[in-house]
């Protein structure tokens, strides 16, 4: 079955006017452009770029290990906040360039800022918690103390 204006059926509704030839090009185009300006737009948020760095979770019988990859960075670049049962990485980095010169004085600054917040399935004990860095891995290891999980059947 085919949807043609032009079809000899007389009880057949037309969606557009017999002589009515529309170029929808220029609205696909200006939408194309209003989906890269918006996309473009919400990752520089307060003057920061936010770029996603790879995250992995695994899960044990003792403990839930996150690894996230964010090489070159140190570990005063990195904060890690504890929120109930999420965890927030941020790794931010800034670089200044200054030149200068008998006639002229330049300088140049630019942060850059990665973020990502894991959610795990129970909430995450503080004092228990490790993190480590090593070779641009960030290693956080979340022990399962009394997660309190249990398991129902179905009937």
């Amino acid at each position: 079955m085919t949807s043609d204006n032009n079809s000899s059926d007389p009880n057949k509704k037309k969606l557009l006017p017999e002589n009515w030839d529309i170029d929808f090009k220029p609205l696909h185009q200006f939408m194309d452009r209003m989906d890269s300006l918006f996309n473009h737009s919400f990752k520089q948020i307060n003057g920061h770029v936010f770029h996603p760095f790879f995250v992995e979770t695994v899960e044990t019988d003792q403990a839930m290990i996150i690894k996230a990859e964010l090489p070159g960075y140190t570990r005063e670049q990195i904060e890690l906040e504890l929120i109930g049962n999420r965890i927030k990485i941020v790794a931010e980095s800034s670089i200044s360039d200054e030149l200068q010169s008998d006639s002229f004085s330049k300088k140049e600054s630019s942060i850059e800022k990665k973020e990502r917040i894991i959610t795990i399935p129970f909430n995450i004990p503080k004092k228990e918690t490790t993190a480590n860095l090593e070779n641009g891995i960030l290693i956080i290891t979340v022990p399962k103390l009394n997660t309190n999980r249990h398991y129902l059947d179905i009937e």
